[in-house]
């Protein structure tokens, strides 16, 4: 029975030292009287958990702002302006290694848990890529992302034997999420069946989590973005295929295999053209980068993300063919959102990926469109915003999918 009890206490004490982590990491540097009022402990309790955080280098101190509310640096007074001892997290100290596997491209990080990413490394991928291929472009990035890592330790003085918290791949889909295996993504030169997790694991010896994009970067934007402070809502990323994100209760909502936010494959028109999953009038028909970028009838760069750019630019000039490519696409995407909004309820509608960089563009008319017409208009409005990292908010969250873990206390800082 005692050692059941201690079992619990350090499952206790892992926890409540793991949210101080996430409100350091996600909100900032404070005081621990303002962590106590937070968390809802006593002041007792935080000191005691911040004094073990404080030995094993997790946090450090560092002045506050004068006449705070909170612990006092040590000789000053209320009468020359007492300047209250902050808490904040050494930059540097906890990492997390991120990929992102796109059609075109792997793009790897060094992320600090509250700065974000502090290297970032692009491999290009060839046309005549396959699975042998890029299981070693996926090697050898990581390798030397490890290598950033031990670096960017030195140069802060911090501990040679610490190591980052785990890797994070966020890549496109369809992903085993539980099985961390890329399956077989359409247009992506043929590469199927790729064991990432498995790999990486055997090969680095560090914990390995993989998703899907879309939901990775949902991860990116409750943790550190347009939706903190938010427990539900929908990312929709517009990107080469269009993919949603679900957040419920402060989670990720991700079905039972792991495969839910599948939005590009909602039929919008049952008598539509037939789509490459076997359905019928399928949104990432009508609303893909491909598709959009293939109706403008003038050069555009060969970038999807810079051809895309443009057009939006085009569009906020006055060109009428660009307009109407963005009276079509809101058409089609509000006839999605609004099926999306009654079924799921979110609290807000965060536009990712690509499609972020549309901005103004879409997001006002988008909101004005699904609050029109969704069931519970009369009770609640719904905002459309925009991502916090724009087209980059998959490489975000490829490193917000191991920061989550510590701020669940499941992996260790």
């Amino acid at each position: 029975m005692p050692e059941s009890q201690g079992a619990n206490n350090r499952s206790l004490r892992s926890a409540n030292r793991a949210l101080l982590l996430r409100l350091l990491a996600t909100n900032g540097p404070t005081t621990r009287a303002a962590l106590a009022r937070e968390v809802g402990l006593t002041r007792m309790s935080i000191t005691y958990i911040v004094q073990e955080m404080l030995a094993d280098g997790l946090v450090t101190e560092c002045a506050g702002t004068p006449g705070a509310s909170g612990d006092s640096v040590p000789g000053t007074s209320a009468a020359s302006g007492r300047r209250s001892v902050g808490l904040s997290l050494p930059e540097g100290r906890i990492t997390a290694l991120g990929l992102y596997i796109a059609r075109d491209a792997v793009t790897g990080t060094v992320a600090d848990i509250a700065a974000g990413p502090l290297v970032t490394l692009r491999q290009p991928l060839s046309h005549d890529e396959d699975a042998a291929s890029l299981s070693r472009r996926l090697l050898a990035l990581v390798a030397e992302l490890l290598d950033r890592d031990r670096a960017l330790r030195a140069e802060r003085g911090i501990r040679p034997d610490l190591r980052p918290s785990g890797i994070g791949v966020s890549s496109i889909g369809p992903v085993d999420v539980p099985g961390g295996r890329l399956l077989e993504p359409p247009n992506f030169h043929g590469i199927a069946d790729v064991p990432v997790r498995g790999l990486l694991e055997r090969a680095f010896d560090l914990p390995v989590r993989v998703d899907n994009d879309m939901n990775a970067a949902a991860l990116a934007e409750l943790l550190y973005g347009s939706a903190r402070g938010l427990r539900d809502f929908l990312y929709l990323g517009l990107t080469n295929g269009v993919g949603a994100g679900l957040v419920s209760d402060g989670r990720l909502f991700e079905g039972g295999a792991g495969f839910a936010g599948e939005v590009g494959h909602m039929s919008i028109d049952y008598q539509g053209p037939v789509c490459s999953c076997g359905n019928r009038g399928c949104l990432e028909l009508y609303a893909s980068l491909p598709v959009l970028l293939a109706r403008f009838p003038k050069p555009l760069p060969a970038s999807p993300a810079e051809a895309f750019a443009a057009l939006v630019a085009l569009a906020d000039r006055g060109d009428p063919q660009a307009g109407h490519i963005f009276d079509d696409l809101c058409r089609s995407l509000s006839v999605a959102l609004v099926s999306l909004a009654n079924l799921v309820d979110p609290g807000a509608i965060i536009l990712g990926h690509e499609g972020a960089l549309a901005g103004e563009l879409l997001v006002g008319r988008l909101e004005r469109a699904i609050n029109s017409r969704m069931i519970q208009r009369s009770a609640k409005h719904l905002p459309v915003r925009v991502s916090a990292f724009l087209d980059q908010a998959p490489v975000h969250g490829a490193s917000a999918l191991v920061f989550d873990r510590i701020f669940q206390g499941t992996w260790a800082p």
